[in-house]
């Protein structure tokens, strides 16, 4: 099973770097959202960039409502030329700042990318909030993998529906990640949330936004969990 932490960009770069390097010990992907909320941050796929330049294996994230189809051709094909092996396309929250561009959507976006064969692998996310007959659709599109949102981790009461999505995007060799946010103090939970769910995904894509340590932390204990 693959580890991905997603990683919001601190403002300082040699503490990006060093956060970098101690998530990479134990994660398989640094994930880096785009604007999360809206908001004005660090663009994505310039760090991400920058990040792969050091050697590190990103997730590039773009927000197609932001940027116009120029724009979303033009950092495909720029990231994907310098070594970014990864983008997931999103519409995101409305921009806090600016108006909606919205030229093209997720989907559109991976189906261009998918065109190029220097872009990196695209992908979507996917809520299981949405009925199955959705999310078999969404499934159709030719990304490469999915972000899946809206588990229910404790109860895990959408388990199945779940395990169909994982079973159809397999049938078209697709992968989906598990997204897990772990809110302060509750990373010791994590472990006990994973667990027996291994087979249930490709992997888990795990977010600690108020605590960059419980995020390295997390990436070590689950790491020795799986070997």
């Amino acid at each position: 099973m693959e580890l991905i932490a997603e990683l919001d960009p601190p403002r300082d770069k040699r503490l990006l770097l060093e956060l970098a390097t101690a998530i990479s010990r134990y994660y398989d992907w640094i994930d880096i959202p785009d604007a999360p909320l809206g908001k004005p941050n660090y663009n994505s796929p310039v760090v991400a960039a920058y990040l792969r330049a050091r050697g590190f294996r990103v997730i590039a994230h773009l927000r197609v409502t932001d940027v116009n189809t120029i724009a979303i051709k033009t950092i495909t094909k720029t990231i994907g030329s310098l070594g970014v092996e990864r983008i997931v396309y999103l519409r995101g929250d409305p921009p806090q700042q600016g108006s909606t561009v919205g030229d093209m959507s997720p989907e559109e976006a991976v189906y261009y990318a998918r065109t190029r064969p220097e872009a990196p692998e695209p992908g979507l996310l996917l809520s299981l909030r949405k009925p199955w007959a959705e999310i078999a659709k969404r499934l159709e599109v030719p990304a490469g993998f999915y972000l899946a949102l809206n588990y229910d981790w404790r109860s895990r009461s959408n388990t199945g529906l779940l395990s169909m999505t994982v079973d159809k995007a397999h049938e078209a060799g697709k992968k989906v990640y598990l997204y897990l946010v772990a809110g302060k103090g509750g990373c010791s939970e994590v472990p006990r949330l994973v667990s027996g769910l291994e087979d249930l995904m490709d992997g888990v894509i795990v977010s600690s936004p108020m605590d960059r340590e419980c995020l390295v932390e997390l990436g070590r204990t689950l790491r020795e969990a799986l070997a």
